[in-house]
């Protein structure tokens, strides 16, 4: 007879399968500029189980005018990308180049719309939408982009309604420097630029480390806070038919 000790396999000792988030429930293609690095872990960290973003790429590296314009460039390759993996929802998400100029947006989704038959958006399109949903409008605006881009980021959000009663650019032209600046220094920013008259806040592009502080800056202020990041999952969902609340990061997500 063997002396030999036996292994018992209890539950407790058995690791458990690792699990992966396919997208069983619904997939989000997304269009990011290239030198983003703040959107894939954001949009993964928002969405709720069973909803999983599919990301490709634009180029863009600065925000100038003909950076911007050079991202749409081969747009129907980057759709069709997204149109190959079968997602649910084309997403264009980038805050500066949907807002640049009147119709910008309009025409990234009928360049879209002639790829695919799929359901599109754009961030654009989701600010519109948050600004509707938490019935804002006298708007904040604080966003780490040059004054030029800025001004046509305030242009946008007055004519769909808003009044932005104050504004705030960091003057920074490129995707690095606008990831180096820390969660706590939007923060601090943030509160530095407080107007008590405000409805709601709007940290934009979707660039910056800004999901780690919204609901900090909620309970601060006593107001909204919405980013880029955080109305592009929520629009993107809703666009869908999915309306799951998540908790963790702010109004817009875990009450509409």
């Amino acid at each position: 007879m063997s002396l030999a000790p036996s292994i018992r396999r209890t539950e407790a000792t058995t690791p458990a399968r690792p699990e992966a988030d396919y997208g069983a429930r619904a997939k989000i293609g997304v269009i990011v500029p290239s030198g983003n690095i703040a959107t894939e872990p954001q949009f993964r960290a928002m969405l709720p189980p069973g909803i999983a973003p599919f990301f490709t790429r634009a180029s863009l590296t600065t925000t100038d005018g003909d950076g911007l314009q050079q991202m749409t460039k081969r747009l129907d390759h980057d759709v069709q990308l997204l149109v190959d993996a079968n997602v649910d929802i084309v997403f264009f998400h980038c805050t500066a180049i949907t807002t640049f100029a009147p119709g910008s947006d309009d025409d990234i989704l009928t360049t879209i719309a002639a790829v695919t038959d799929t359901p599109a958006s754009t961030t654009s399109k989701g600010i519109v939408a948050a600004l509707d949903a938490l019935k804002a409008k006298r708007v904040v605006l604080i966003t780490p982009y040059t004054a030029d881009i800025n001004q046509r980021e305030v242009a946008f959000l007055e004519r769909h309604g808003a009044e932005v009663i104050h504004e705030t650019g960091l003057g920074i032209p490129d995707s690095p420097g606008m990831f180096a600046v820390t969660p706590d220094e939007w923060i601090d920013i943030t509160l530095r630029n407080r107007r008590d008259d405000a409805d709601l806040y709007f940290l934009s592009c979707a660039a910056v480390r800004t999901a780690e502080v919204i609901d900090t800056l909620e309970a601060e202020l006593g107001r909204p806070v919405v980013t880029s990041n955080l109305l592009g999952v929520w629009h993107a969902m809703r666009a869908i038919g999915i309306s799951d609340r998540v908790d963790g990061f702010g109004t817009l997500l875990a009450d509409h």
